[in-house]
């Protein structure tokens, strides 16, 4: 499955079956802030070297959907997590609970 139908925005789908229920879990894969310097990603910079290993070109429509990303999806991310704990409490530890279980099971 993929965000929104843009191929370049994939979804990780965990599936959990039960007699009772069916559970979903949307896994969306981001990269996180500091991986890539924000100067990298202006206008005029360039991230794909060309045969000659020059950077001949700027790149500047994926460096624009890179910023995108990073923010719509983050503040939509925020905003429907926040809008859970409201909800239903409970949610905020199995958040907790899930991430310390990702951190560990990958060093």
């Amino acid at each position: 499955e993929n965000l929104c139908g843009d191929a370049r925005r994939p979804v990780l789908i965990v599936t959990h079956k039960n007699a009772e229920s069916t559970f979903y879990l949307r896994i969306l894969p981001c990269v996180p802030d500091g991986i890539l310097p924000l100067i990298k990603l202006t206008p005029k910079s360039n991230a794909i070297r060309g045969s000659n290993g020059a950077y001949d070109f700027s790149t500047y429509k994926h460096n624009n959907a890179m910023l995108r990303e990073r923010d719509l999806v983050m503040k939509r991310h925020v905003s429907l997590v926040f809008q859970a704990i409201k909800k239903n409490p409970i949610i905020g530890d199995v958040i907790v609970l899930a991430k310390s279980w990702l951190l560990s099971a990958c060093p």
